[in-house]
């Protein structure tokens, strides 16, 4: 599904749902650290709302015959948003109010708890609280599921060449989750989906969560550090992702971006040649030097020379090859 009609699927999903203010708005009331958003204020139960098990959405999803709408990816984030927080939610039915309810509590976890707060679940969002913001923008988050779990890939000879992706920015798992669906719908019968985390507290989290899905695996690994990519070499690499990075959690430098990059494109060499990526470029802005630069696999994601330990700010994403602004991600998919 192209740009275009995934961000038309999920506006239609949402349409005149008065869930819209919590489901794009959590996530940005956590950073600004300003008013709390209430669960009751998000109304009655969304229409694309269903109460199927996290495990179920995947499973559809998998299938290739089945179209990858704005519905079913919402439903995708918001129950992996509840599973993240609640062990073993995955296989449960689980209501809307349960996680708008969660989602409420997030916009204010930096903040002392409520009376009625459950402090264990509080705490467990303050400790997660990185990987979660990827997730608390549900139409931002499920835009670029999306987009993974839509991509194309050139299968090889799966008896030497299973399904290969690598996230180098991962925190929540989410596009780890969705580059296993992307294997699924390309019709690879083995897939080695992982992702590479430095957040011990997290990478735990996320990493047992990815397992009772069975649906890949976090590396606790610096990916700046080409050994982190030992089991890589040789290998064909099919997929690059970069969660942090697609869902504009913080600014582009050398630790998260640069470096990053750079180690896997030396480890991995020509096993990059047909490998898909997301984002396919960032635009990056260095406000100290009132300059930006077009970052994409032609030039390693690596900066013009002389700007190696700038940082930068992403204004943008480049997408099916065009540059969707960073402002067009996350609110303005409600319409």
């Amino acid at each position: 599904m192209n740009e275009a009609r995934l961000q038309t699927s999920i506006k239609e999903a949402l349409d005149g749902s008065t869930a819209s203010a919590l489901l794009s708005g959590a996530g940005m009331q956590a950073r600004n650290f300003t008013t709390a958003l209430e669960a009751p204020a998000c109304g009655e139960c969304p229409a694309f709302y269903r109460d199927t098990p996290l495990i179920s959405e995947v499973e559809q999803l998998c299938d290739p015959a089945v179209l990858p709408d704005g519905a079913t990816l919402l439903n995708l984030v918001l129950k992996y948003f509840h599973a993240y927080v609640h062990d073993g939610a995955h296989e449960q039915s689980v209501s809307y109010g349960e996680i708008a309810t969660l989602l409420a509590g997030f916009s204010r976890h930096q903040s002392m708890n409520e009376p009625g707060d459950d402090p264990e679940i509080m705490n467990r969002m303050r400790n997660w609280s990185g990987a979660l913001r990827c997730l608390a923008d549900i139409p931002r988050a499920a835009f670029i599921a999306g987009k993974v779990l839509g991509a194309g890939v050139k299968a090889g000879p799966e008896e030497t060449c299973p399904h290969l992706a690598v996230d180098v920015g991962a925190a929540s798992g989410l596009l780890v989750l969705a580059s296993y669906v992307q294997a699924h719908r390309n019709r690879f019968t083995r897939s080695v989906p992982c992702g590479f985390m430095v957040d011990p507290l997290a990478g735990e989290r996320t990493a047992d969560l990815l397992r009772s899905l069975d649906a890949g695996s976090i590396i606790p690994a610096d990916p700046s550090r080409p050994g982190a990519y030992a089991s890589i070499y040789g290998l064909k690499v099919h997929f690059v992702a970069n969660e942090s990075m697609a869902l504009l959690q913080g600014g582009i430098g050398r630790e998260n971006c640069f470096a990053r990059y750079g180690a896997l494109f030396r480890a991995a060499g020509k096993g990059l040649d047909e490998a898909v990526f997301l984002p396919e470029g960032v635009v990056a802005h260095c406000s100290g030097e009132n300059m930006s630069a077009l970052l994409t696999p032609d030039n390693h994601f690596q900066p013009p020379a002389g700007y190696e330990y700038a940082s930068f700010s992403p204004q943008g994403l480049l997408l099916d090859g065009e540059i969707l602004p960073a402002h067009r991600l996350g609110k303005d998919l409600l319409g």
